[in-house]
């Protein structure tokens, strides 16, 4: 029994929000489905007449997670690990942390295994457009989409085994910006 943690806690290991913290910089790491998750770790979520089903709020996905710095600390995890709900309301009333990272659920992530990846472009067009119709926020804001390997199916290109494991896919960074140029692609 690790109480709030999906695997028992990494001690003494900084991670980049400990960094953040001790530069004081506000950061948070918004987990689509997160309030459910805490609500009921581990127990599924019921959907009316259905019965319960495996949580969408990926676990294993939330590297703070496995943080004592953040999960043995009741204030860190209520100002650091949230819902995407609270996303939407930070970004309506320009209260963004200075770093946000966000993580759709299992059902938004475009893995082809639990979903599509018309539904992940959804889930982040959402935030995109949220984030330019405020004019403030848009103005000093930097988005930067990546997304998990999902199978190679991203990838449209011919990916050369150079090894036993191959060269890997590859993976795209987006960046979405008013100090973007757009429409510039590198390869690099």
């Amino acid at each position: 029994n690790n109480g709030p943690f999906t695997l028992p806690p990494v001690r003494n290991q900084r991670h980049i929000g400990d960094s953040l913290t001790q530069g004081n910089v506000s950061w948070a790491y918004f987990g689509e489905r997160w309030n459910d998750f805490k609500t009921a770790p581990g127990l599924g979520a019921n959907f009316g007449a259905l019965a319960p089903i495996a949580y969408l709020y990926c676990n294993i996905c939330n590297p703070f997670l496995y943080s004592s710095s953040v999960m043995e600390n009741a204030a860190a995890r209520t100002a650091h690990l949230k819902d995407t709900k609270d996303l939407y309301e930070a970004i309506l009333f320009n209260q963004l942390p200075a770093v946000s990272y966000v993580k759709p659920s299992t059902f938004n992530d475009g893995h082809p295994s639990s979903s599509k990846f018309s539904l992940f472009e959804a889930f982040t067009k959402k935030i995109i457009e949220l984030v330019q119709l405020n004019p403030k926020l848009w103005a000093s804001t930097a988005i930067i989409v990546t997304v998990d390997e999902g199978g190679g199916y991203y990838d449209s290109g011919y990916v050369q085994p150079v090894d036993y494991f191959g060269d890997g896919t590859r993976i795209p960074l987006i960046m979405v910006s008013p100090y973007s140029q757009g429409g510039i692609v590198s390869h690099e």
